[in-house]
C-alpha cells in the first residue's frame, strides 16, 4: 500500500495588497519541507513576495521567481516566432 505524503499550505508574508501582479500568496510544502520567501523591492517603497524557495530537510533546494519565469516565457514565445516567420519564408 502506498502512503501519501502530508501537504501543508503557508500563505506568504502580507505585503499590504493582494492585487499586485506577480505576487505569490501562498505555497504548499511537503512535511519535509520549508519555505524561504523572495522579495521584490520598488522605487514607491513597497516590498512584495514574487519568488521562493523551498528548502528540504536534506539542504536540497527548488526555487521560483516570478521575474525568471517570465522571462524564460518571453524567450520562448519570441523563439517561437522567429521559427514561425523561417517557415512562411520557405
Amino acid at each position: 500500500m502506498k502512503t501519501t505524503e502530508e501537504k501543508r499550505i503557508v500563505q506568504a508574508p502580507y505585503s499590504g495588497s493582494s492585487d499586485l501582479p506577480g505576487q505569490v500568496l501562498s505555497v504548499e510544502l511537503g512535511e519535509d519541507e520549508e519555505v524561504n520567501w523572495l522579495w521584490s523591492h520598488f522605487p514607491n517603497g513597497q516590498s512584495v513576495v514574487t519568488g521562493y524557495e523551498i528548502i528540504k530537510k536534506d539542504g536540497a533546494k527548488t526555487r521560483f521567481n516570478i521575474e525568471s519565469a517570465i522571462t524564460e516565457w518571453l524567450r520562448s514565445e519570441d523563439k517561437g516566432a522567429e521559427e514561425k516567420s523561417e517557415r512562411s519564408k520557405k
